[in-house]
């Protein structure tokens, strides 16, 4: 996983063109009290091995773990 911690919103819509699946998490516009995760394929997207994808978003939680910063 890239140590970057932000993107550009340009930066973001590069990356798109080459995503084959979209993690998005955040806060529950609907209720803010509560966080909100969705996993999406695009459709146009490069095919990945699922387990490989598995494996990446592993890897990614372990990185976030690492750099956690809530109490």
């Amino acid at each position: 996983m890239s140590e970057r911690l932000e993107m550009t919103e340009a930066q973001l819509r590069d990356r798109l063109q080459y995503a084959t699946t979209v993690v998005i998490i955040g806060v529950n516009p609907d209720n803010p009290a509560e966080r909100l995760m969705d996993v999406a394929e695009l459709p146009d997207g490069r095919p990945i091995c699922k387990n490989a994808q598995a494996v990446m978003l592993i890897d990614a939680a372990q990185a976030l773990a690492e750099r956690h910063d809530c109490t």
